[in-house]
């Protein structure tokens, strides 16, 4: 069985890439790197980490999938209807 060979840069850029991938802003990942810039973070990783529409359309889904997403909060509803009650057949709008 062959050895893994690991390098204190090899386990600099895992730590970074993990950082990235949970979303934690790019600014924060090169202040913890001591990267004199985000530009040097953003020039080395860029082209690993998910645009921002991509992590935008990822947590709407995990948003969606949890079931938290309750569409009658952003309903405009008539005087005198409560949300609850608010439903398709009801003349109420979406924001």
């Amino acid at each position: 069985m062959k050895e893994a060979h690991f390098t204190a840069h090899s386990l600099r850029n895992s730590f970074a890439l993990f950082l990235l991938a949970k979303g934690v802003h790019p600014k924060v990942v090169a202040e913890v790197l001591g990267h004199s810039s985000i530009t040097i973070t953003m020039d080395v990783y860029s082209k690993i980490i998910p645009g921002p529409k991509e992590m935008a359309m990822e947590q709407l889904r995990d948003f969606w999938v949890s079931g938290s997403l309750d569409l009658r909060r952003f309903l405009v509803r008539p005087a005198g209807v409560e949300p609850s009650t608010c439903g398709l057949g009801d003349r109420c709008s979406i924001l």
